[in-house]
């Protein structure tokens, strides 16, 4: 099925969004688990905060008990009787015969009957049962202070003082134990609400069993459950903490390993969606780059039926129009300079003639002329001959004399060869070889002209006072010649180009040239199974590798017959 760039990047783009939904999803179910979890644990904490107030309950029915029995003188005590008793004691006394001489007899008459309402007070609030409001009359100092006090101060009150004594003892008394057991009554009360709120049958039949009879056995029992049931509590809310620590670290582990998991996904789905955009890219640009150099041969496969295909299709087409161009170009260079030889050749032959005066003597000026002539016809032959050497070489047609050579002496005979040009520029040659004998096979005369288009232009472009220096080393598998000069350099914009055909170096200092000497010495190289290589500083100089392999073959097509 054929899909187009833009759909492939959606359906990336979809299925990263497809995982991350997913991890989402999990995430959601966890987080699902984990609320519940909380619930159930916030639950747990209530009915134990629950079974603690209902232990707070017991304790305060506990001391209540103990101090219900602490005045349990008071379980059948009467205040209507208890002061009727108090009331006849009075009257009594009041009516003896020291009684009515003492002074203070109106004034004890004055106390006793407030005393008598006090009273009368604390039955009503007795009878309402409001206990606690009782229990904190009693202690209302007013209320039984001045009496006594007049009382002690007469001899003919002692019966009476003590019957107020007795009766205030058993009134404390009374008041106190139903207050405690108002107290039970009301904590019992809640104990059963509890019960109720924790549903347990089983705790509300043991408070009803307490509920009749309440005694401290009774509300031990109830200690006994509430504290198993405590347990039990505290129990399931360690096992849930345990269980909430478990879901969390499975969280945790699941998170790490799904996300990891979703990274390398979406990584593998993001390089290869980048490689299926990017690679045919990478391609087209290597072969753009490769056929900028004026090689046309490289097709590029097509890998795809999206708009790269379509694009790469595109491009190997123009790739066949260029070559086809490229290929007219030269054969017709080719033609135009084989076509060009003839009549250089008779142009040069009849400048000879002139110059030997055979057709008749001629003047100093027409010499320099035919000079001129000759110089130029020598220099166009010259380029004729580069033209069709390098048309061979590209085309496979070249033949080569492969010779063993003496590497060392090879080049002392070129640099030899040079010595003179390059002294008339004043610069010097130096020579490095890291070898005093080495033999090697190759084509000496191709070689020696490859070589000497290197040095040639490195002595043309030094300066005076400068040096050129040629080194060769070896290696296991190659012989590496070096030509290195002190000269203006190229720029970096050229480097690259160097080898091409017809180019020039455009800089201040840059002699003109045919721009075919480093072409015909890379083609040479190449085809001895070599490859060549610059580096350059502009200012600085320039330094041309030559890489021949030590161990040379010529092709058949190369070899001379």
């Amino acid at each position: 099925m054929r899909f187009s760039l833009g759909v492939k990047i959606f359906l990336g783009y979809l299925v990263i969004l497809a995982f991350v939904g997913v991890l989402s999803s999990v995430y959601l179910c966890i987080l699902s688990s984990f609320v519940s979890l909380t619930e159930e644990l916030r639950s747990l904490a209530d009915r134990y905060a629950t079974l603690r107030g209902a232990e707070e309950e017991l304790v305060s029915i506990q001391q209540s008990l103990m101090k219900r029995s602490v005045n349990e003188s008071g379980k059948g005590f009467s205040i209507k009787e208890g002061f009727a008793s108090v009331e006849r004691s009075f009257e009594r006394e009041s009516k003896s015969y020291s009684a009515r001489r003492d002074k203070n007899l109106p004034s004890i008459k004055k106390r006793f009957a407030e005393y008598r309402s006090s009273v009368e007070g604390l039955r009503e609030l007795a009878d309402s049962g409001r206990w606690r409001v009782l229990r904190e009359k009693l202690y209302e100092g007013g209320r039984t202070a001045h009496l006594l006090h007049l009382l002690e101060r007469s001899p003919a009150f002692v019966e009476t003082r003590h019957a107020v004594e007795r009766f205030e003892s058993k009134l404390s008394a009374y008041v106190h134990y139903q207050f405690y057991t108002q107290n039970i009554a009301i904590r019992i009360g809640k104990l059963k609400d509890i019960a109720v709120l924790l549903k347990e049958d089983s705790l509300s039949t043991l408070i009803q069993g307490v509920e009749e009879d309440v005694t401290l056995d009774g509300v031990d029992s109830l200690f006994a459950v509430l504290r198993w049931l405590e347990g039990e509590t505290i129990q399931g809310i360690e096992d849930g903490v345990s269980a909430s620590q478990g879901r969390a670290a499975f969280a945790r582990r699941f998170t790490i390993i799904f996300t990891i998991g979703l990274f390398v996904i979406s990584f593998l789905v993001a390089i290869f969606v980048s490689r299926r955009i990017s690679e045919p890219m990478r391609r087209l640009q290597a072969a753009t780059r490769y056929a900028s150099k004026g090689h046309y041969d490289r097709k590029i496969p097509v890998t795809s039926d999206d708009e790269t295909g379509e694009l790469t299709k595109d491009f190997n087409r123009m790739l066949d129009e260029l070559g086809k161009l490229d290929r007219m170009k030269s054969e017709f260079v080719a033609s135009i300079t084989h076509d060009l030889k003839s009549p250089l050749a008779t142009i040069k032959q009849a400048v000879q003639l002139l110059e030997d005066e055979i057709p008749g003597p001629i003047g100093e000026q027409q010499r320099q002329v035919l000079s001129q002539i000759s110089k130029s016809v020598t220099r166009l032959s010259r380029l004729i001959a580069d033209i069709l050497d390098i048309s061979k070489l590209e085309a496979g047609l070249f033949k080569m004399e492969v010779l063993p050579v003496d590497v060392p002496e090879f080049l002392d005979e070129i640099i030899e060869s040079f010595a003179t040009q390059a002294e008339a520029r004043g610069v010097t040659i130096h020579k490095q070889f890291g070898f005093s004998h080495f033999r090697m096979k190759l084509d000496p005369k191709q070689m020696e002209r490859a070589v000497g288009n290197v040095l040639a232009n490195a002595i043309k472009y030094t300066p005076k006072g400068g040096k050129v220096t040629v080194r060769a080393s070896l290696s296991p598998a190659d012989l590496e010649i070096a030509i290195s000069d002190t000269g203006i350099g190229i720029p970096k914009e050229s480097v690259e180009h160097i080898f091409d055909k017809f180019y020039q170096v455009r800089s201040s200092g840059a002699r003109k040239g045919s721009g075919l000497g480093l072409a015909i010495t890379k083609e040479i190289v190449v085809a001895h199974g070599g490859s060549v290589r610059v580096e350059s500083e502009e200012g600085k100089g320039t330094t041309v590798y030559l890489l021949l392999p030590r161990r040379f073959t010529p092709p058949e097509s190369h070899q001379a017959s």
